[in-house]
């Protein structure tokens, strides 16, 4: 597959710029916007930069969107681009040292994350610190359960180790399933706001023309889930 060229830091607006360089580079961070905003193009180049201080991981919701962006051909080498599901199956596997993880369900990504949360709340120092993950971006951010944020932000938190992030791209009206989050609560859970600078929205529309920006425009129902 051919290496996908992607807008370079000259190349963003001013916005865009403000994210890259003012959002924080420790604890939590949840950028919003509206489609062809620009946010996998800012979580790649939040990547870049995290990449400096340690191993990131780039969590993707769909696989389809996992291969096209994990042949960015400026990846740093000690980045990758992963199904954040299947990361989070072993992640849990190699931090516990076991070989199953805990899930509820029939289906394959009903991840219990509530059981998760309470081995995390009793965990060794020595699985402690093998569930030490790096910078985690996640992109398509609404589309993973609050109890999921709920359990990574406790350990994020719990540590308080400038190397152990999360950083979050969503938009609320591009939820695909139910069992989602909206953007209140990944404010709530990351302890995001625009005074912390933890908080930041994208609004252009670098991937429409403008009469089909308008025509969806009439469509969208802003922070419901929908």
């Amino acid at each position: 597959i051919d290496l996908m060229k992607f807008p370079l830091f000259a190349d963003l607006d001013r916005d865009q710029r403000a994210v890259f360089s003012e959002s924080p580079k420790n604890g939590g961070v949840l950028i919003v916007g509206p489609p062809g905003s620009g946010k996998t193009v800012l979580a790649m180049h939040r990547a870049c930069r995290l990449a400096k201080s340690g191993k990131v991981t780039i969590g993707m919701f769909t696989k389809t969107l996992r291969q096209y962006t994990s042949n960015f051909e400026d990846l740093p080498e000690n980045a990758t681009v992963v199904h954040l599901h299947d990361w989070a199956k072993k992640w849990y596997k190699t931090g516990f040292n076991k070989d199953t993880y805990p899930f509820i369900g029939n289906k394959k990504y009903d991840i219990d994350w509530d059981q998760i949360d309470k081995d995390i709340t009793n965990a060794s120092e020595a699985e402690k610190r093998r569930l030490h993950w790096g910078h985690l971006i996640i992109d398509e951010g609404q589309d993973f359960s609050r109890k999921m944020y709920s359990a990574l932000t406790k350990f994020m938190f719990s540590q308080d180790d400038p190397t152990l992030t999360l950083s979050v791209f969503a938009d609320d009206n591009q939820t695909i399933f139910d069992n989602n989050s909206t953007i209140s609560e990944l404010k709530t859970e990351l302890n995001a706001s625009p005074r912390n600078k933890r908080f930041w929205r994208v609004d252009k529309n670098y991937r429409n023309t403008k009469d089909v920006a308008k025509f969806a425009r009439h469509f969208q129902v802003k922070d419901s889930g929908t």
